[in-house]
């Protein structure tokens, strides 16, 4: 049955009306769909921040960082022993450091530590020996990270001109424990290699 004109024109009226409400309703839930996007991203990245899951160089890490008025940046400081030694100051910062999510970010916690440690300590010495220890799997204490800082590389963080990175290469005295370095992964490869080519030429022998 054909529709009559007014009635014709009452449904193209409503049926105008109901895609103005359906692109309204479409648009409207976009808009809430990304504010609350955006709202989780900048959550995410405010307490991450704040918990230390995003790290100052924006690795992840799984460990908190310390407030920025701590004696270090991570871990927790075991002594600060001072004495005097041929009339200059000297420090032994002993901290207590804790595994992270790779090698390197385990050693590189120690120069951040560093860094906060004497900005916080401004022209009180002139040399810091410095140790980061962790307790190995038998849970011993072992020395991880240590090395000693000079007064002229001291002055350097002070006046901002030095960074983490730069502390491996300005640093004296260096030591790094083998598990934490590159090398201890390459021989634990080099050894299964040798130890998977040795069963192979032995099953080879066998047959």
């Amino acid at each position: 049955m054909k529709k009559k004109p007014y009635e014709q024109k009452m449904y193209k009226e409503k049926k105008k009306k109901n895609k103005i409400r359906m692109r309204f309703d479409f648009n409207r839930k976009g808009v809430i769909f990304f504010a609350v996007a955006a709202f989780i991203i900048c959550a995410i990245s405010i307490i991450g921040t704040d918990m230390g899951w995003i790290d100052q160089g924006g690795v992840v890490s799984s460990l908190k960082r310390n407030s920025a008025d701590a004696p270090v940046t991570y871990g927790k400081v075991l002594s600060q022993d001072e004495t005097t030694e041929n009339g200059k100051q000297v420090c032994t910062l002993k901290v207590k450091i804790q595994a992270k999510r790779t090698k390197d970010q385990t050693v590189e916690q120690n120069y951040y530590n560093i860094l906060q440690f004497v900005k916080n300590n401004p022209d009180k010495y002139d040399v810091i020996h410095y140790e980061g220890v962790a307790e190995n799997s038998g849970g011993e204490e072992v020395k991880a990270v240590t090395f000693d800082v000079s007064k002229e590389l001291i002055q350097s963080i002070q006046d901002g001109t030095v960074e983490a990175r730069d502390i491996p290469k300005k640093a004296e005295n260096l030591y790094i424990l083998y598990t934490l370095t590159d090398e201890a992964e390459t021989t634990a490869d080099s050894e299964t290699a040798e130890t998977t080519s040795e069963s192979e030429s032995t099953s080879e022998a066998e047959s």
